[in-house]
């Protein structure tokens, strides 16, 4: 749908441009959303206000793998006496610093589950930025000769 509005939009820029003398001038720019607003799956979540992610406070890194990082999660301070730990995989989560036992606190959405080494564990999605592309057009006139013919650049 947004290439027919595109292409919609240039024809008519360019139709209505051959009868008078300006000419359309195409800027794109790619802007990034503030972090809170996060894709998972194509669909864009506010994380701040969406039930659907949740915060894992207590995260304890137990491998890095192919750009995912499985890793042990508990809702409350985990002690010796309360050891309810779940085993996970993260994706879409930045990876610098990431290493056995590195202890970190995450929001991110349950996706499903997987298979990692022949054991299932949980599947949850730290989401990619959202980029949003704008396009801007100005209009420059150009000098028309008194002969009515355009002058080239």
């Amino acid at each position: 749908m947004k290439t027919i509005l595109i292409i919609t939009v240039v024809l008519q820029t360019l139709f209505s441009d051959a009868q008078t003398n300006r000419v359309a001038i195409f800027t794109t720019n790619v802007v990034t959303a503030v972090p809170w607003y996060r894709e998972v799956n194509g669909t864009l979540y506010n994380t701040q206000r969406s039930q659907l992610f949740q915060h894992l406070p207590f995260c304890t890194v137990e491998n890095v793998v192919g750009g995912s990082i499985a890793f042990e999660y508990s809702l409350i301070p985990p002690t010796a006496y309360n050891a309810q730990l779940h085993d996970a995989v993260l994706i879409n989560y930045p990876l610098d610093g990431m290493a056995k036992d590195h202890n970190f606190s995450v929001t991110a959405m349950k996706v499903g589950t997987t298979n990692l080494f022949g054991t299932v564990l949980e599947l949850w999605d730290y989401g990619t930025p959202h980029h949003v592309i704008v396009i801007t057009t100005n209009y420059v006139r150009l000098k028309m000769p008194v002969d009515g013919q355009q002058i080239s650049h």
